[in-house]
């Protein structure tokens, strides 16, 4: 008899207080890739068809909210389409992080319809008890 995998705990973005706090087109809009090291987390955004002046970045202490706007083309008297389907408008993702980060070590580069952010993690205190 073969023993059923086990289920493995929820991520920190799949947990329901994450859910609870932020709507779930806000967290599903945008496709990202989250890497994490001991000091900083890695954020790789998928953003083909935008230029770097299209997209806003807003780092706070716990999440990063990425938006941008493509706006439609002017299509001028001239042009008859036989088919028009590049889609325009805006999309929005609000990443929660399970840790504290610092924003101002932010790093932000757009290469290739990919944005990649690198933050540093903010230094957690320990409390030490004296016997």
């Amino acid at each position: 008899m073969m023993d059923k995998p086990k289920k493995r705990p929820p991520l920190w973005f799949e947990r329901e207080e994450t859910k609870a706090a932020f709507p779930q087109e806000v967290l599903k809009s945008i496709r990202v890739n989250i890497a994490e090291s001991e000091d900083e987390f890695i954020i790789k955004v998928a953003m083909p068809g935008y230029e770097k002046k299209d997209i806003k970045l807003k780092v706070g202490e716990r999440s990063m909210d990425i938006s941008a706007q493509k706006k439609r083309e002017e299509v001028t008297a001239k042009e008859s389409f036989y088919k028009h389907a590049i889609g325009y408008g805006s999309v929005r993702r609000v990443i929660p992080l399970p840790v504290l980060i610092q924003p101002e070590t932010a790093r932000a580069k757009f290469e290739n319809g990919v944005l990649s952010i690198a933050v540093k993690k903010a230094e957690v205190k320990k409390k030490i008890r004296r016997q």
